[in-house]
C-alpha cells in the first residue's frame, strides 16, 4: 500500500509543472480488446476534444507510457505534442498536451501561437524537458 501511495504523490508533484491556467487532463481512454485497431479510441478522443471545446477550455494535458505505442499514435493524429516527460516509481511518462480551440494542424504548425504561460513556450522554463 505504501508503494502505491509514494508512486502517487511523486506522480502528482512531478507532474505539476506542466500544468496551466484553464487547463483539463485526460485520465484515461479504454478500449476492449476485440474493439481495438478499429478507430474506437480516435472517436473517443475527438469527442472529448469536442467536449472541452465546447467548454472552452484552451488546453489540455495528458500522460501516456512511452511504450504505448497504440496510444501515442492516436493522440499524435489527434493534434497532441509532447511537451516533456516526468517519472513515478514504475517508470517514465510522456506529457502531451492538446489545445481544442485550435484545429490540429493550425496547432501542431511551427506557427502555432503559444502563450507564455504554456509550457511548450520557447521561453518557458518547462521547454525541452
Amino acid at each position: 500500500m505504501w508503494r502505491i501511495l509514494r508512486n502517487k504523490v511523486l506522480f502528482v508533484t512531478s507532474g505539476q509543472k506542466y500544468r496551466t491556467q484553464g487547463d483539463a487532463q485526460l485520465l484515461n481512454v479504454a478500449v476492449r480488446p476485440d474493439a481495438r485497431g478499429r478507430g474506437v479510441a480516435k472517436t473517443l478522443v475527438e469527442e472529448g476534444m469536442r467536449v472541452m471545446r465546447e467548454a472552452g477550455i484552451p488546453e489540455i494535458r495528458l500522460e501516456v507510457r512511452p511504450w504505448n505505442a497504440p496510444a501515442l499514435r492516436v493522440y499524435e493524429r489527434t493534434g497532441w505534442r509532447e511537451v516533456g516527460r516526468t517519472r513515478d516509481v514504475e517508470g517514465e511518462w510522456v506529457v502531451m498536451v492538446a489545445n481544442p480551440l485550435l484545429s490540429p494542424q493550425t496547432w501542431l504548425s511551427p506557427e502555432s501561437p503559444i502563450s507564455p504561460e504554456s509550457p511548450i513556450s520557447p521561453e518557458s522554463p518547462n521547454a525541452g524537458l
